[in-house]
Protein backbone atom coordinates (compact mmCIF):
# COMPACT_ATOMS: atom_id res chain seq x y z
CA UNK A 1 0.00 0.00 0.00
CA UNK A 2 0.90 3.50 -0.29
CA UNK A 3 2.22 5.41 2.92
CA UNK A 4 2.56 9.12 3.32
CA UNK A 5 6.19 10.11 4.12
CA UNK A 6 5.92 13.95 4.93
CA UNK A 7 8.97 14.22 2.25
CA UNK A 8 8.44 16.14 -0.58
CA UNK A 9 8.00 14.78 -4.32
CA UNK A 10 10.32 16.41 -6.47
CA UNK A 11 9.13 16.34 -10.46
CA UNK A 12 11.57 17.56 -13.09
CA UNK A 13 9.61 18.76 -15.83
CA UNK A 14 11.66 18.70 -19.46
CA UNK A 15 8.49 19.24 -21.70
CA UNK A 16 6.48 22.99 -21.10
CA UNK A 17 3.05 22.46 -19.43
CA UNK A 18 2.91 18.95 -18.59
CA UNK A 19 1.99 18.81 -15.71
CA UNK A 20 -1.27 19.00 -14.98
CA UNK A 21 -2.18 20.11 -11.15
CA UNK A 22 -6.18 19.77 -11.93
CA UNK A 23 -5.06 15.99 -12.53
CA UNK A 24 -3.35 15.08 -9.40
CA UNK A 25 -6.03 16.94 -7.45
CA UNK A 26 -8.48 14.53 -8.89
CA UNK A 27 -6.68 11.26 -8.06
CA UNK A 28 -5.44 12.56 -4.71
CA UNK A 29 -7.67 11.60 -1.29
CA UNK A 30 -5.85 14.49 0.38
CA UNK A 31 -6.01 18.14 0.09
CA UNK A 32 -2.37 19.90 0.62
CA UNK A 33 -1.06 16.89 -2.22
CA UNK A 34 0.01 19.87 -4.05
CA UNK A 35 2.04 21.44 -1.21
CA UNK A 36 4.04 18.32 -1.33
CA UNK A 37 5.10 17.97 -5.01
CA UNK A 38 8.09 20.97 -5.76
CA UNK A 39 8.41 21.64 -9.59
CA UNK A 40 11.29 22.04 -11.28
CA UNK A 41 11.63 23.25 -14.47
CA UNK A 42 14.34 22.18 -16.91
CA UNK A 43 13.46 23.19 -20.78
CA UNK A 44 16.79 22.32 -21.90
CA UNK A 45 19.12 19.56 -21.52
CA UNK A 46 22.03 21.69 -19.45
CA UNK A 47 18.97 22.71 -17.22
CA UNK A 48 18.16 19.52 -17.21
CA UNK A 49 21.65 18.26 -16.11
CA UNK A 50 22.22 21.07 -13.63
CA UNK A 51 18.91 20.40 -11.86
CA UNK A 52 19.87 17.39 -10.60
CA UNK A 53 23.16 19.02 -8.74
CA UNK A 54 20.36 22.05 -7.60
CA UNK A 55 17.94 19.25 -6.21
CA UNK A 56 21.32 18.01 -3.79
CA UNK A 57 21.80 20.99 -2.86
CA UNK A 58 18.73 22.10 -1.96
CA UNK A 59 17.01 18.84 -0.15
CA UNK A 60 18.23 16.38 1.82
CA UNK A 61 15.73 13.83 1.74
CA UNK A 62 12.26 13.29 -0.78
CA UNK A 63 9.79 10.53 -1.06
CA UNK A 64 10.59 10.35 -4.95
CA UNK A 65 12.16 11.97 -7.93
CA UNK A 66 10.37 12.18 -11.52
CA UNK A 67 11.95 13.11 -14.40
CA UNK A 68 9.40 13.58 -17.18
CA UNK A 69 10.97 13.03 -19.55
CA UNK A 70 14.43 12.07 -19.35
CA UNK A 71 15.43 11.91 -22.94
CA UNK A 72 13.05 14.57 -24.52
CA UNK A 73 15.59 17.44 -24.88
CA UNK A 74 18.31 15.14 -25.52
CA UNK A 75 16.06 13.33 -29.01
CA UNK A 76 15.13 16.84 -29.87
CA UNK A 77 18.36 18.57 -29.54
CA UNK A 78 19.83 19.99 -32.84
CA UNK A 79 23.14 18.86 -31.34
CA UNK A 80 22.26 15.22 -31.94
CA UNK A 81 21.26 14.83 -35.59
CA UNK A 82 22.47 11.52 -36.84
CA UNK A 83 24.13 8.43 -36.66
CA UNK A 84 27.14 10.61 -36.56
CA UNK A 85 26.30 12.10 -33.18
CA UNK A 86 25.55 8.59 -31.60
CA UNK A 87 28.57 8.48 -29.11
CA UNK A 88 28.01 11.99 -28.29
CA UNK A 89 24.68 11.43 -27.72
CA UNK A 90 25.17 8.23 -25.63
CA UNK A 91 27.87 10.18 -23.88
CA UNK A 92 25.16 12.70 -22.62
CA UNK A 93 22.70 9.39 -21.79
CA UNK A 94 25.46 8.21 -19.35
CA UNK A 95 26.38 11.47 -17.83
CA UNK A 96 22.14 12.30 -16.97
CA UNK A 97 21.47 8.56 -15.72
CA UNK A 98 24.84 8.77 -13.75
CA UNK A 99 24.29 11.98 -12.20
CA UNK A 100 20.49 10.47 -11.27
CA UNK A 101 21.80 7.49 -9.67
CA UNK A 102 23.58 10.16 -7.75
CA UNK A 103 20.37 11.79 -6.58
CA UNK A 104 19.05 8.32 -6.11
CA UNK A 105 21.61 7.82 -3.57
CA UNK A 106 21.86 10.86 -2.06
CA UNK A 107 18.17 11.41 -1.37
CA UNK A 108 17.84 7.67 -0.63
CA UNK A 109 14.65 7.45 -2.53
CA UNK A 110 13.42 5.96 -6.30
CA UNK A 111 14.03 8.15 -9.02
CA UNK A 112 11.08 7.13 -12.14
CA UNK A 113 11.85 8.44 -15.43
CA UNK A 114 9.29 8.96 -18.20
CA UNK A 115 11.49 7.83 -21.63
CA UNK A 116 10.82 8.15 -25.24
CA UNK A 117 10.13 5.13 -27.51
CA UNK A 118 9.85 4.72 -31.58
CA UNK A 119 9.49 2.12 -34.19
CA UNK A 120 12.15 0.43 -35.29
CA UNK A 121 11.55 0.36 -38.65
CA UNK A 122 14.35 -3.39 -39.46
CA UNK A 123 12.75 -5.36 -36.64
CA UNK A 124 10.84 -8.30 -36.36
CA UNK A 125 8.54 -9.11 -34.11
CA UNK A 126 8.52 -6.40 -31.09
CA UNK A 127 9.48 -3.06 -33.09
CA UNK A 128 9.40 -0.27 -30.04
CA UNK A 129 12.73 0.55 -29.11
CA UNK A 130 13.85 2.83 -26.28
CA UNK A 131 15.50 5.89 -26.98
CA UNK A 132 18.57 5.51 -24.68
CA UNK A 133 18.26 1.39 -25.99
CA UNK A 134 21.29 -0.27 -23.63
CA UNK A 135 22.26 2.21 -21.40
CA UNK A 136 18.99 2.94 -20.06
CA UNK A 137 18.23 -0.78 -19.94
CA UNK A 138 20.82 -1.43 -17.99
CA UNK A 139 20.73 1.28 -15.81
CA UNK A 140 17.07 0.85 -14.75
CA UNK A 141 16.14 -1.39 -11.94
CA UNK A 142 13.04 -2.42 -14.29
CA UNK A 143 11.01 -1.02 -16.83
CA UNK A 144 7.17 -0.56 -17.46
CA UNK A 145 5.97 0.14 -21.04
CA UNK A 146 2.39 0.95 -21.46
CA UNK A 147 -0.07 0.34 -24.50
CA UNK A 148 -3.67 1.33 -25.09
CA UNK A 149 -5.58 -1.76 -24.47
CA UNK A 150 -9.19 -1.27 -24.99
CA UNK A 151 -11.40 1.81 -23.73
CA UNK A 152 -9.50 3.27 -20.75
CA UNK A 153 -7.69 0.05 -20.62
CA UNK A 154 -3.95 0.00 -20.22
CA UNK A 155 -1.59 -2.90 -21.12
CA UNK A 156 1.29 -2.69 -18.67
CA UNK A 157 4.46 -4.78 -19.49
CA UNK A 158 6.36 -4.90 -16.62
CA UNK A 159 10.64 -6.05 -17.93
CA UNK A 160 13.54 -7.32 -15.51
CA UNK A 161 11.45 -6.33 -12.48
CA UNK A 162 13.67 -7.97 -9.66
CA UNK A 163 10.53 -9.38 -7.41
CA UNK A 164 8.24 -10.70 -10.67
CA UNK A 165 10.39 -10.98 -13.35
CA UNK A 166 8.70 -10.12 -16.99
CA UNK A 167 4.61 -9.65 -15.71
CA UNK A 168 1.78 -7.50 -16.95
CA UNK A 169 -0.97 -6.19 -16.13
CA UNK A 170 -3.78 -4.32 -17.49
CA UNK A 171 -4.86 -0.73 -15.68
CA UNK A 172 -7.91 1.38 -15.64
CA UNK A 173 -6.81 4.79 -16.34
CA UNK A 174 -10.25 6.67 -14.99
CA UNK A 175 -11.00 10.39 -14.60
CA UNK A 176 -10.85 9.96 -10.59
CA UNK A 177 -8.50 6.75 -10.42
CA UNK A 178 -5.70 4.60 -11.55
CA UNK A 179 -6.82 1.04 -10.59
CA UNK A 180 -5.68 -2.91 -11.46
CA UNK A 181 -7.96 -4.91 -13.35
Amino acid sequence: GYEQTGKPAILIETEKDRFRPERIKKLSNKEDTLDNIIRVKAYDIDKQYSAYGKIMDEFNEASVVVIDSLTAQIRLSPDFQGRQDLPERSNTVKEHLSKIEDVSEYLECPVLFTNQASVNPDSYGANMVQYGGKLIQYVALYHLQMKQAQGELFEVNIQQHPATGNNSLLIDIGEESITGV
